[in-house]
């Protein structure tokens, strides 16, 4: 399956956006781009960065495939990364990191269940 093209944008631009889209900090911006381009799920392509076939079919997978995607979709959403995110900054300003680790287990143990459910691909 081909996903529509998807927006093409340099390293600078894709940091703007991600701080738009409230996700990430400052500190993790580089390294988000830089393990994207390790995994190859992008290469760059003059100034700018463009998905891969792999890249392409890893989005397919987390995003539209039963019945792993519904519970992947947790992972890999943006709301979910910004309650992360958001959640962090409550343990760093001393809240009780015990509530989201429970969340994270229940969230992982439905992704391998539905890894499991799928079988051999």
């Amino acid at each position: 399956m081909r996903l529509p093209k998807a927006a093409r944008y340099t390293e600078g631009e894709l940091v703007v956006e991600m701080k738009r889209r409230g996700l990430g900090r400052p500190s993790t911006y580089a390294a988000t781009v830089e393990r994207l381009l390790e995994r190859r799920y992008v290469v760059r392509r003059g100034p700018f960065l463009v998905p891969t076939r792999l890249g392409e079919r890893v989005y397919a997978l987390l995003t539209e495939r039963p019945p792993l995607a519904p519970v992947a979709r947790r992972f890999v959403g943006e709301a979910f990364t910004r309650a992360v995110e958001a959640w962090m900054d409550r343990v760093e300003a001393g809240e009780d990191p015990v509530p989201l680790l429970r969340e994270l287990h229940r969230a992982t143990l439905a992704l391998l269940e539905a890894l499991e459910d799928e079988g051999p691909s």
